[in-house]
């Protein structure tokens, strides 16, 4: 058990000033590596899409026909027998049965068979069957049950199945003149209604909207470049990203079913690959080659990029709940949302003339360390210690505290060597504002 003792007599002070410097490098210098945690991954093949039913089940793909499976939230990773070597275009999975993938067989030297190579399983992965469509590059798949789906790709083409793949029909496509470019993704709200999106760099972003379960489709275009993702906020508000080599990244949004869109250049350099919502607020896209994220906490109404962890380019992100996401990108790189340190940073910065956390002293530390914080108002402060994996493993202040300086000793002699974060909450009850900082800690024995 870690052992608390407080003492409110001052005997020593850090400068504020030098303080809050040191909190702003702190924060700017490491902001996505504090988000992210970098999994251990039985592969360095490159990874470009991934798929999670829940926090724990999910599958990654990418080159090589790659495709693998967790079952325990990413500690582990199981390699899934594919039998081909073409690159992981898109991964579908329905639930813990059924899936899809479309790999892309390129002509070689040594034949000149190109087109599609549709992968399917029906035991979750443990054996895939796959076939090649022939001389059609498809990018996208969704299905909608086990019988019923459609896939996407070059040229506008939109092809249907009610046999869970065995067959396909061409969909009933609106004729303009964006329904010859690519379809990059697919997104259904429910079973009726649904979007593909897609375009070509420098020319177009298209979105393809059916709302009789894909009898027809029309096609619109709404962007400079192409759309990659989107999001449902609910049936009216949507909001999709999109991106190009020069260009830069940009979003469209609807707010009235995807009747009419708006596009908003960002001005962010990278392809926005992917987006993914971890609250209302909070959403997260990452930009591919540029080594680059793209961070939004209003909602997608704008965005600031970060760098991903060591750089990496990554392609692909999802959240399965507000404190679990990953994603996926080259070099076998997966990441894992760390919730404690998210909240902190996000939190971090608010208000810090109300209420300021010290960096604990000594720190590194063996089994003792001093933590200091003091208010400038009257407030309920809340004062605590988590591990790195997120779990509380000390709660060191949790009652009203007085205008001052306050200092307190974390005994942690029951806890093993590792990174911890101290984590001060304060309300004041003269200016009502709600405060948050975070310090890092580091435990040695």
């Amino acid at each position: 058990m870690s052992k608390i003792t407080e003492n409110k007599p001052m005997q020593f002070r850090i400068s504020k000033s030098i303080f809050l410097s040191i909190s702003f490098l702190f924060i700017t210098g490491t902001y996505s590596q504090n988000y992210w945690n970098v999994l251990d991954s039985p592969t360095s093949k490159d990874l470009k899409k991934l798929y999670f039913l829940d926090n724990q089940s999910g599958w990654v793909a990418g080159d090589s026909g790659l495709i693998m499976k967790t079952s325990n939230g990413g500690q582990d990773w199981i390699l899934q027998m594919t039998n081909i070597d073409n690159n992981i275009e898109d991964i579908f999975i329905l639930n813990e049965d059924y899936g899809w993938a479309l790999g892309i067989q390129l002509p070689t030297k040594d034949t000149k068979q190109y087109g599609t190579v549709i992968l399917s399983t029906s035991n979750g992965g443990v054996s895939w069957n796959n076939y090649l469509y022939p001389h059609e590059y498809f990018l996208a798949t969704f299905f909608i049950d086990s019988l019923n789906g459609w896939i996407g790709g070059e040229y506008g083409k939109l092809m249907g199945t009610t046999d869970g793949g065995v067959s396909w029909f061409p969909a009933n496509v609106d004729s303009t003149i964006f329904s010859g470019f690519a379809i990059r993704n697919f997104k259904f709200f429910t079973p009726q209604y649904g979007y593909a999106v897609g375009g070509h760099i420098d020319i177009a972003g298209v979105i393809w909207r059916t709302d009789d379960g894909g009898q027809f489709w029309s096609v619109q275009g709404v962007a400079p470049e192409p759309i990659l993702d989107l999001h449902f906020v609910d049936s009216l508000s949507i909001i999709a990203v999109s991106g190009d080599l020069d260009f830069g990244s940009g979003k469209v949004t609807s707010f009235d079913g995807g009747v009419n869109w708006q596009y908003t250049y960002l001005g962010i350099f990278g392809e926005a690959n992917a987006i993914a919502f971890r609250t209302p607020a909070e959403a997260w896209s990452p930009l591919g080659f540029t080594g680059t994220l793209m961070f939004s906490q209003d909602s997608g109404q704008t965005w600031t990029d970060l760098y991903s962890p060591d750089s990496i380019p990554i392609y692909d992100v999802t959240f399965t709940d507000s404190t679990t996401g990953y994603m996926a990108g080259d070099y076998g790189t997966i990441l894992k949302y760390n919730p404690v340190t998210a909240v902190v940073e996000s939190e971090a910065g608010y208000h810090l003339e109300e209420a300021v956390l010290f960096p604990n002293y000594p720190n590194p530390f063996n089994a003792t360390t001093t933590v200091a914080y003091e208010l400038t108002n009257r407030a309920f402060v809340s004062l605590q210690i988590f591990d790195i994996r997120g779990s509380l493993v000390a709660s060191l202040v949790n009652c009203i505290r007085d205008i001052g300086y306050h200092r307190i000793e974390f005994n942690a002699s029951g806890l093993s060597s590792g990174i911890y974060f101290c984590r001060l909450k304060a309300v004041s009850f003269v200016s009502r504002n709600y405060v948050s900082n975070v310090s890092k800690m580091l435990l040695i024995k």
